[in-house]
């Protein structure tokens, strides 16, 4: 998810991401609250995803998750008007139809 943000930076430690996206969340800009809120959706889904392997033997593909990602993003963008020009350059650049 990070790419079609045009982000372009390395992963680090977990600490180091925290800080990171403490950083850039803590804003009022549309690019900040699109990441936070993607941040905490690909949380969600890796602890969903954790679950329904141990638990109930099932996996998701990554582009399926992904797909889940970028659709709860899309609905909840609905009701945030300062996020549609984001929402648009990132699913142009995501490169994939929902």
């Amino acid at each position: 998810m990070v790419h079609p943000t045009q982000l372009g930076r390395l992963i680090g430690t977990w600490t180091k991401e925290v800080e990171w996206l403490s950083k850039h969340v803590n804003n009022n800009m549309p690019r900040g609250s699109i990441l936070g809120f993607v941040a905490a959706d690909a949380i969600y889904h890796i602890w969903a995803e954790r679950n329904a392997r141990r638990f109930k033997s099932k996996a998701t593909t990554n582009i399926q998750i992904v797909r889940d990602i970028a659709l709860q993003l899309h609905i909840r963008g609905q009701y945030n008007c300062k996020w549609s020009g984001m929402l648009a350059k990132f699913m142009y650049r995501l490169n994939f139809p929902l």
